[in-house]
Formats: structure tokens, sequence, C-alpha cells
């Protein structure tokens, strides 16, 4: 039926397939892994938070659920070299007063109005299940509504904190 194998007469091994033809790669063999997403929308006065010092809580909560939080830098405000006016060290003076006449800030608002879109950032969690990125989101949402820290958030979640590794923290 049009079927042919191939001989290597020096090895005596018998295949289906042309010696010569060049073999699929590997990634088209196997099937893609599904990831799945959940998004939540935080205020960009929260992602401290969040983050925390040296990004040791995203490095928390991706050890013990497996999930990857990928928060988005903010336009313009690079540590890069020479950004922004300024070089001295500290605070600048008045600048809570500053930030609440802007309206950024901690207690903003006075439940009158809505806020605006872009004082808030869509942070995303991605995992390999489901069950894992929604953990993160509930993480996340823990940490806000109830004002815990991330090892907090996990234990009210029944999750074990695992503290990440040593080549996760550099």
């Amino acid at each position: 039926e049009g079927d042919f194998y191939y001989w290597n007469t020096s090895t005596n091994e018998v295949a289906w397939e042309h010696p010569a033809e060049p073999k699929a790669p590997a990634a088209e063999l196997e099937p893609a892994k599904k990831v799945f997403t959940e998004e939540h929308k935080i205020l960009w006065t929260d992602l401290g938070k969040i983050i925390g010092r040296q990004g040791i809580n995203l490095k928390i909560i991706k050890a013990s659920i497996g999930c990857n939080v990928n928060v988005p830098r903010q336009k313009g405000k690079g540590k890069g070299k020479d950004k922004g006016k300024d070089k001295g060290k500290g605070k600048a003076k008045d600048t809570r007063a500053q930030a609440m006449e802007k309206g950024i800030g901690r207690g903003i608002g006075t439940g009158d109005q809505k806020l605006q879109d872009d004082q808030f950032v869509t942070v995303s969690i991605t995992a390999d299940t489901a069950y894992a990125a929604k953990g993160g989101k509930r993480c996340l949402e823990v940490m806000l509504g109830y004002g815990r820290p991330v090892e907090a958030a996990l234990g009210l979640l029944g999750v074990e904190v695992k503290m990440p590794s040593l080549d996760e923290m550099t």
C-alpha cells in the first residue's frame, strides 16, 4: 500500500522514517501546557504591600502557591540613570500634603464619586492550574482587604507558608 521501511546496511537497523529526513522537534510532539490567568484591579498606592521589600511577598506567594503574580510598571517612573529631577536623598518636604491635594494615597476621595481608572493597575496571576491561579488572587484579596501580611493571608487560606530558595532570592 505504498509503505516503505528503510534498512541501514551498516548497523542492520530497520526504520519506517527516512534516515535523511529531519526529525520533528520535541515541541511539536508535546502539547502546549495550558496556563490559567486571573486578573485583579489594585490601587497604585497598594502595590508596595503586594510586592514587599525586594519583591519578597511575590516570591513567598510563588513558592507557597505556585503561581506568578505579574505587576506592570508605572509609566514614566523608572529608576534608570538620571531619571527624576532631584538627586538628593530622602523625601521632599510637604510630599504628603501635595499627594493629598492631587488625590493620591490612602483614604482618597469622599465616597461621593468613583475613583478614576488611571488610579488602578491590573495585576495578572498565572499558574499551571486554575486552583493555583484563584488561590493567588484570593491571597492578594486577603492581603489588601483585611490588611494582613502575606504570611497571615496564606495561613487564613490554609496554605503552608514556604520561603523561597536562595536561588529565587537573588
